[in-house]
């Protein structure tokens, strides 16, 4: 008994816990550069894009501040994002996030009766997006706070069918579904140099019912870790940064996972960009580069990141446009 009990321990720790999760699209990397630094963005902070990693990272942002993502997935899908964060020095910083999946066109056969199947062609069925709403706050100069609250719909079209038994029509099923989920997060700055400490929730929502199918969100928790090595060297040099960051993560769908990132950036102007995943189901090596210029009274940013996925798949690629008023 105790053999087997020491056998299934093993055993045990190495089940992933895949499919139970609905709404996967939410669990889509967002951004270029998060992405390039192998998705260790969880204490970052400053950057719009945290409205879909940590919300307490938008704490810093001052003015008005303009994020669009695109990024080519697998199977043709396009995943498009926006993010918008307006900041003060009084009333915390107010940011709105909006997530959509562009989903390739599918087959649609529809059962008329007997064995007798009628071939409807390729429609354009599928909806899936997010809308969300944040609010940060920094409460002392180390540490922030926020939260988002989010609707995310799912639409896979309505059918019509009919009952085997008695050929009769039966009424449209709709594959359709909304929910309300909520982010939050902490980013804390410990007095070392810039290292920074964060905490993140994502994408709790409650149980939703597939006709007679339950499933929840995936629901992720992040510890994040990021620093700049070389402040911790030479912190009066303004020309260059290195910053290594790390996140932890214990996603519902998945066993736990770690991922490392580094970001080097020259005069503020010009960022390389690389990172890892252990063990991701496809991505593992990820790379890009960023490019900042004032133009005008704003700050212009693009960005771009590369995950190679090997397989039957194509690569992925990220691009971002931002804007910092």
């Amino acid at each position: 008994m105790c053999g087997l009990l020491v056998v299934s321990l093993p055993l045990t720790a190495q089940v992933k816990r895949v499919g139970q999760s609905g709404m996967t699209f939410l669990d889509i990397d967002v951004g270029a550069r998060p992405a390039a630094t192998g998705g260790s963005f969880a204490a970052t902070g400053g950057d719009v894009n945290s409205l879909f990693w940590n919300p307490a990272g938008i704490g810093a942002v001052r003015g008005l501040g303009f994020v669009g993502n695109q990024t080519a997935w697998l199977a043709d899908m396009q995943m498009h994002s926006i993010g918008v964060a307006f900041g003060t020095d009084t009333y915390g910083v107010l940011g709105l996030s909006f997530l959509s999946m562009d989903n390739p066109d599918v087959r649609v056969t529809t059962f008329i009766g007997g064995e007798r199947w009628e071939d409807q062609g390729f429609q354009d069925l599928i909806r899936q997006f997010a809308l969300g709403i944040a609010y940060a706050r920094q409460i002392t100069n180390i540490f922030s706070v926020g939260g988002q609250v989010k609707w995310a719909h799912e639409d896979f079209g309505a059918f019509d069918y009919q009952d085997r038994r008695t050929g009769e029509q039966e009424a449209d099923w709709e594959a359709k579904k909304d929910v309300i989920a909520f982010d939050f997060g902490t980013l804390y700055y410990t007095g070392f140099r810039d290292l920074r400490v964060a905490l993140s929730v994502r994408n709790f929502s409650p149980r939703t019912r597939y006709q007679l199918e339950y499933f929840e969100l995936p629901l992720t928790y992040r510890l994040g870790l990021a620093l700049d090595v070389i402040s911790v060297f030479r912190p009066e040099t303004f020309r260059h940064s290195l910053t290594f960051s790390v996140d932890a993560i214990s996603p519902r769908d998945f066993s736990e996972r770690l991922q490392l990132g580094c970001e080097y950036w020259y005069r503020e102007v010009l960022a390389l960009r690389a990172g890892y995943k252990f063990n991701h189901d496809l991505e593992s090596f990820a790379t890009g580069f960023g490019i900042r210029q004032q133009l005008w009274k704003s700050t212009v940013l693009i960005d771009y990141a590369y995950s190679p996925i090997g397989g039957i798949f194509q690569d992925v690629h990220r691009f971002t446009l931002g804007i910092a008023h």
